[in-house]
């Protein structure tokens, strides 16, 4: 498939740059000799995630991190466009779209036989408002989570379980 050989050119691209930089993909995290995925090579009220993720068909990779945020910077993203994001996650029918688009790239007609939704119009709505915020994208009719915010999507999932759980 021609897309699956543009997700493989991409990657080898990623391993090249990382390596012209002295990088290899464990180095992504580290700033200088600071290793920052050790909590104790952190300054108090700095965060930071990293990690890898390729769904099953292989279409969909990223290696995602977070450049160190302090809590202040955090703070100071607009509260409208915060809503707006998190609205898109607000919708069962579309949490079960991310889900699937996790796992593997589908076309609309799959997405909508698998989740069992009656109409094409359901569907649509829902993929085209993931789409406009950025979560998902389409490449040939095919839709996808888009690589850039993978990261970003597991860290809700993962702190939404949490929430769920009462852990700590």
């Amino acid at each position: 498939m021609e897309e699956n050989k543009i997700v493989t050119r991409l990657e080898e691209l990623e391993k090249r740059i990382l390596a012209l930089e002295g990088k290899d993909r464990e180095d992504v995290v580290k700033v200088g000799y600071k290793d920052l995925t050790d909590p104790k090579n952190l300054e108090n009220g700095r965060f930071i995630y990293a990690g890898n993720y390729k769904t099953k068909d292989g279409r969909t990779g990223s290696i995602f991190g977070s450049n160190v945020s302090t809590i202040d910077e955090i703070l100071q993203y607009d509260s409208t466009e915060l809503a707006n994001i998190i609205d898109a996650f607000s919708s069962v029918e579309r949490i079960e779209i991310i889900k699937q688009l996790m796992k593997q790239s589908y076309t609309a007609k799959d997405l909508m036989e698998i989740l069992n939704f009656s109409t094409t119009g359901k569907i649509y709505h829902h993929l085209s408002y993931l789409e406009k915020v950025g979560v998902i994208a389409k490449y040939n009719d095919i839709y996808h989570i888009s690589a850039k915010f993978m990261g970003s999507i597991i860290l809700i999932f993962e702190g939404a379980g949490k929430l769920i759980n009462r852990i700590n």
